[in-house]
């Protein structure tokens, strides 16, 4: 099992998509005994930075089973980039990140973990991403619940190689 590995979740504004991927793998992690994995997340803009996660991604979270009421968001910077995995939400995050400085081998589309979706490279950024449901209705917090939901045994199997 992987000790202390580090896995940040990556979105815009880190208050949609990033705190919904960071809060259902951590409880993934938690309900299938997997320790020796920290998972946070950050967003690419300071759009949001100290404000809590959307409402509709709260009311979804809150719908699948999870909390999300103490997310405060935050930006990527020195903190984030040092961590073991990035794990963005669609190719723009990810070619941020690299554009940052962050080793390319440790960069990853979310659902690159979701076998339904994606049986390629797991560092290709040609992997499906998860739309931004920020412009959107409940619907797209749902779609996106589903989709981060399908990634997380990928995600808890890789890492704890």
């Amino acid at each position: 099992m992987a000790t202390n590995t580090i896995i940040t979740v990556v979105c815009t504004g880190n208050i949609c998509r990033s705190p919904m991927g960071e809060i259902m793998l951590r409880d993934y992690l938690a309900e299938h005994g997997i320790e020796g994995i920290t998972v946070n997340s950050c967003g690419m803009a300071n759009y949001h930075v100290g404000d809590g996660a959307d409402p509709r991604a709260i009311k979804q979270l809150d719908a699948e089973g999870h909390d999300g009421t103490q997310h405060v968001a935050s930006q990527f910077g020195a903190d984030y980039a040092g961590s073991d995995a990035l794990l963005a939400m669609d190719e723009g995050h990810a070619r941020g990140l690299i554009r940052a400085g962050v080793d390319p081998k440790r960069v990853f589309l979310y659902r690159a973990f979701d076998p339904e979706s994606w049986t390629g490279d797991l560092n290709s950024l040609d992997a499906p991403e998860t739309e931004d449901p920020y412009y959107g209705d409940q619907s797209d917090f749902a779609r996106v619940a589903q989709e981060i939901k399908a990634a997380l045994p990928g995600i808890a199997e890789y890492f704890q190689r």
